[in-house]
């Protein structure tokens, strides 16, 4: 009896007077307290269905690595998704694809996409802006693809720091560099230094 109402072994305990079950400890100090003394494992939680199926690597688990790493992991091939206010702000799809919506919730209003080897498609409008990287295609290294929903493209796709930073504005095919009001097809705004200039 004592502090505990039941004690197996150490292993499962529920502790009466503070109402705290722990799995593996002794001393729960929160709610629900799981400690893995063999540290080849790790300790999680396995939430599972029918559909899932009770194996070691199916349905959704939630814990921490043998060298204290958090992590949130589905087994499964389906989405990710995250919630507050009782409406989705985010989801990560089967694929890793990452999208966020706006503060009403419902319809995504942003998409990031990673590619191995192409981020090639295209785009649909389907979001308020959308990044595309890839680590190999278009650019030695890497490239970037950013895609605003916005009517004629009108607000800058790039802008690196402040007014004296790099802005790229597709308005009637327009780019700017250090003004994000380009009059011409390029407006470069401040000092420039070219060793070798071909038009």
């Amino acid at each position: 009896a004592g502090h505990y109402g039941l004690d197996f072994n150490a292993n499962l305990v529920l502790q009466r007077d503070g109402g705290k079950v722990g799995i593996g400890n002794t001393n729960p100090h929160a709610p629900l307290s799981i400690y893995t003394p063999n540290n080849t494992l790790g300790s999680s939680i396995a939430i599972q269905n029918n559909i899932s199926g009770t194996g070691t690597q199916q349905g959704f688990y939630l814990g921490i690595s043998t060298s204290t790493i958090a992590y949130v992991w589905n087994y499964e091939n389906d989405d990710l998704v995250f919630a507050t206010n009782n409406l989705e702000r985010m989801r990560i799809n089967a694929a890793g694809t990452i999208q966020m919506t706006d503060e009403n919730g419902g319809v995504p209003t942003l998409q990031v996409r990673n590619f191995s080897t192409s981020a090639t498609g295209a785009f649909t409008d389907a979001y308020a802006m959308e990044f595309r990287g890839a680590t190999t295609t278009g650019a030695t290294g890497g490239m970037m693809l950013l895609h605003m929903n916005e009517a004629n493209d009108a607000r800058p796709t790039l802008n690196v720091s402040d007014s004296n930073g790099i802005f790229a504005t597709f308005t009637n095919g327009k780019v700017g560099i250090g003004t994000d009001l380009p009059a011409y097809k390029l407006q470069v705004s401040g000092v420039q230094n070219a060793n070798d200039i071909v038009i």
